[in-house]
């Protein structure tokens, strides 16, 4: 039973951890509409749009850190769950992480 619980946990650590990357990925995408938006606008919206772009760039990283550290964790539980022996659990756990380690890679 205590390597179920291990299992859910890892679940849901994952889970998390894919959500806090898309986020991060969402806002560094919006960061980088702002800061070339900063480039077209008038001079009175350019600061606006600047502070926009750092505020959702530090938003982007914090999630980002966020997400890698669920990962961290839930590969913790991974290794906690690793005598569990259903077929499909010994399947899709590697495939959850790997799915994380491959948006890593993937650029905004």
């Amino acid at each position: 039973m205590a390597k179920r619980k291990y299992l859910i946990l890892f679940l849901v650590l994952v889970i998390c951890a894919l959500g806090s990357d898309l986020v991060s990925k969402g806002c560094c995408a919006k960061s980088t509409y702002f800061l070339a938006r900063s480039a077209t606008v008038a001079e009175s919206e350019k600061a606006q749009a600047k502070m926009k772009h750092e505020e959702l760039l530090r938003k982007g990283l914090i999630f980002g850190y966020l997400g890698l550290g669920l990962a961290v964790l839930s590969f913790i539980f991974w290794v906690g769950a690793e005598g569990y022996r259903e077929a499909p659990w010994r399947v899709l756990l590697p495939l959850l992480l790997g799915f994380y380690l491959l948006l890593q890679f993937v650029m905004v």
